[in-house]
């Protein structure tokens, strides 16, 4: 090989790593000591218990953190993070591989703006969120900028190209299916435009073998864990059916229906906001030029890699999504890649194009520093890193309810990050083994009671009321309340007819065989509040940013109080909500209604 070729692809491999290695070490500075929000606990307890977290179950990130679960390093959640944070750090530092491909980085120029724009993406906030907890974004934004590679790579790897994007797309099915599902358009299309020759039918039947036994063999192994059990799972697939109901994410038809169809406008205004927020307007403008001049100068890759950018964008576009929400930050994980590539390609072509004026590379030199400057501010400005990587509220909350909690109890569930958490104490950390865990709002969600029953055969007398707005039985509360203490969350899903038999008690509602007094009632709600007030003064000293559980159950107690008659004490509940969120229209709305207009409750 040429010696300055050799000097060139070394130099690239060198920044490819030390992207790669620098990101590794932020994700791990900023990884969550224990579990975190959302999904995070449940899906470190299924990996503990190769268990099956919500559908489709994730069976690829499960098989795989499990072995990261094994290395003796720091608490087992952290391993976990350590996975995610792995699998984000090797995609970022394949994005100057690909990089490369497109325009050869080879000038100190391209060297810096690649290196540059690698790092900057590698710290979104979009990324970072996902490479801090264990989240399966992570894996999934492996496989697709892994699938970008190989589709950039067809000259160089040519029908291994074709076979091991059908090993990484198998693996993509195995995890995220519906994520994996919208980057085949962009590879049908690569398909047709890379020109295998008359092998490529034999080829793709030998690549699609692979997907399929790799699907076979992923999803075989929830069935096989059906019959154990496994601790905290959303599913025991004992039966085709059963199996069925979860990889095709059954549980989730009803907020498929619930979609909300957004007018193009206002989706793309949101679209725009969001990027910006994540790569910084000139990122956000560039990054899209550069994608649409890949798409007409390199069509055999640019114009897939538009393509997996258009179909990303639609698997949130379609909903009303909340820009807020880390999850959708991790769909958009590949598209703010995408706009990193095409930011750098286009000032690559800009500043080292053959025909380019003095005055264009002077352009191209001077916008690549602003660039990065004002994507740095808004990635700097973007509070969400910042805040939520240090979140540990939900731990605060539930083992302030552990602790309290009276031996061999009954604690039904209503929100989802409780009974996550609920799971994972009770799992890896064998917290409070004696207490019976009901989670009520799955519910809802279609042939969730069979599974509840598989499990816990002892729980299927509370399940004779109605599923669809998640009752219990009364009767079964009540002759259980007979034998041993029932706990409840405070929320909307609490029924009329279970309200008559609960008090508000410190950490949740406390179920009364007897229907309580007035007196009994004002009792046990000023008491629930002053422990409360306690419980929040406790909780902010933790520097939480971001009180998601505080705001919940807090209006789960001022609705329940509400509907019991007690609205001074249903205020006081709502006033430490309202100091977390004060501008929020639905919770001053309800402090309207408890105090007659006016925005606090009476001293």
């Amino acid at each position: 090989m040429d010696e300055g070729l050799q000097r060139d692809r070394n130099r690239l491999h060198l920044l490819a790593a030390g992207c790669g290695i620098a990101a590794w070490l932020f994700y791990l500075w900023r990884a969550a000591p224990t579990t975190y929000l959302l999904d995070s606990s449940e899906l470190v307890n299924a990996t503990w218990s190769l268990g099956i977290s919500h559908p489709p179950g994730h069976p690829a990130f499960h098989l795989l953190s499990y072995l990261a679960g094994l290395v003796p390093l720091g608490p087992y959640p952290w391993r976990i993070h350590l996975f995610a944070a792995s699998c984000t750090a090797l995609a970022v530092a394949m994005l100057p591989l690909i990089a490369d491909r497109l325009a050869s980085v080879t000038t100190r120029f391209a060297l810096l703006t690649v290196g540059s724009f690698t790092l900057l993406v590698g710290a979104s906030t979009a990324l970072v969120l996902q490479s801090i907890r264990g989240e399966v974004y992570s894996l999934h934004f492996l496989v697709a900028v892994s699938t970008l590679w190989l589709m950039a790579s067809v000259e160089q790897l040519g029908l291994r190209a074709l076979t091991l994007c059908a090993v990484v797309l198998g693996v993509g099915l195995l995890n995220h299916h519906y994520l994996t599902f919208f980057l085949f358009p962009a590879v049908l299309i690569w398909l047709l435009l890379a020109r295998f020759g008359g092998r490529a039918t034999l080829a793709g039947v030998a690549a699609s073998l692979v997907v399929g036994l790799s699907l076979v063999g992923g999803y075989a192994a929830l069935f096989a864990r059906g019959p154990a059990r496994p601790h905290g799972s959303w599913a025991w697939p004992e039966s085709m059916e059963n199996l069925y109901w979860v990889v095709s994410a059954q549980a989730f038809q009803k907020t498929a229906a619930k979609v909300v169809t957004v007018d193009v406008a206002t989706g793309l205004s949101k679209v725009s906001l969001l990027f910006m927020e994540q790569v910084g307007p000139l990122g956000l403008l560039l990054g899209a030029v550069g994608l649409v001049g890949l798409a007409a100068t390199k069509p055999r890759f640019g114009l897939p890699l538009s393509l997996v950018v258009v179909f990303n964008l639609a698997t949130q576009f379609i909903f009303d999504f909340d820009p807020w929400n880390p999850d959708v930050l991790g769909y958009f994980m590949v598209s703010v890649a995408a706009l990193g590539l095409g930011a750098g390609w286009l000032l690559v072509q800009l500043a080292e194009g053959a025909s380019r004026s003095n005055i264009v590379r002077l352009t191209a030199y001077g916008l690549m520093p602003l660039t990065a400057l004002f994507w740095g501010i808004a990635e700097a400005a973007d509070g969400r890193t910042r805040d939520l990587t240090d979140y540990r509220e939900s731990e605060v909350f539930r083992d302030a309810f552990l602790r309290n909690a009276p031996p061999d109890s009954l604690w039904v569930t209503a929100y989802f990050e409780t009974a996550f958490q609920t799971w994972y104490a009770q799992g890896p950390e064998d917290q409070r083994p004696d207490l019976v865990h009901l989670h009520r709002s799955f519910r809802t969600y279609g042939h969730y009671d069979a599974m509840i029953v598989a499990g816990e055969p002892q729980l299927a007398p509370l399940l004779q009321a109605d599923p669809s707005n998640a009752s219990l039985s009364i009767s079964a509360l009540t002759a259980w309340a007979g034998r041993s203490a029932v706990r409840i969350e405070p929320d909307e899903l609490v029924s009329r007819e279970e309200r008559q038999h609960l008090l508000a008690g410190e950490g949740s509602l406390v179920w009364q065989s007897k229907a309580p007094t007035a007196t009994e009632r004002a009792a046990a709600a000023a008491a629930a509040l002053s422990a409360w007030q306690e419980r929040f003064s406790e909780a902010s000293t933790f520097e939480l940013q971001s009180s998601r559980n505080l705001i919940w159950w807090s209006v789960g107690y001022a609705r329940f109080l509400q509907r019991t008659g007690d609205r001074e004490a249903a205020a006081g509940f709502l006033s430490m909500a309202l100091r977390q969120s004060p501008n929020d229209p639905d919770l001053l709305g309800l402090m309207r209604e408890l105090t007659d207009g006016r925005s606090e409750p009476a001293n």
